[in-house]
């Protein structure tokens, strides 16, 4: 099967197509699916290689819920070249990790990022990443710690967030 040249039909209806068009179609359709619903017939001719490989393709393809959330505390995040200064910010920055990593260590959550740029300070979190599911994982303990974190830090460090 060629492009179709300006003029002709860009679509074909499927019984028009013989075999090994039918086939082609099949493999360059197969280059966008995940490994785990391509036909046995592209697999490995090993039955052993091909246990494995199907087996870490279905566990690559699960569905799962995941809950990934943005912090961004509203602090003064410019360093001043004055020692004490910087430094109170440094241990400021060190309290924020502390209070994050305490409540995620409880919920079994995960810190994805801490960054510090030039846009200001942002925790990335998230629940639900491969072998850490839980059954009603968002509602019982995501939505939860984010509520949390957020007062922690307002309560424990005067720090509100966006």
């Amino acid at each position: 099967i060629g492009l179709p040249c300006e003029g002709e039909k860009l679509l074909r209806h499927f019984d028009d197509f013989d075999s090994s068009e039918l086939n082609w179609l099949k493999r360059m359709i197969s280059l966008y699916v995940h490994p785990v619903v391509v036909s046995e017939e592209h697999e490995s001719s090993s039955h052993v290689k091909h246990e494995t490989d199907y087996d870490r393709n279905v566990a690559a393809a699960e569905l799962r819920n995941v809950y990934t959330c943005f912090i961004s505390p509203k602090i003064d995040y410019n360093l001043t070249g004055d020692e004490e200064k910087d430094q109170k910010l440094f241990h400021r920055l060190n309290d924020i990790m502390t209070i994050t990593t305490r409540h995620l260590d409880r919920a079994q959550g995960h810190l994805r990022q801490f960054i510090l740029d030039d846009k200001g300070v942002v925790l990335i979190f998230t629940f639900g990443l491969r072998g850490s599911t839980f059954p009603n994982m968002i509602a019982q303990r995501a939505i939860p710690l984010t509520f949390t974190i957020v007062q922690s830090l307002q309560d424990e460090l005067g720090i509100k967030v966006a």
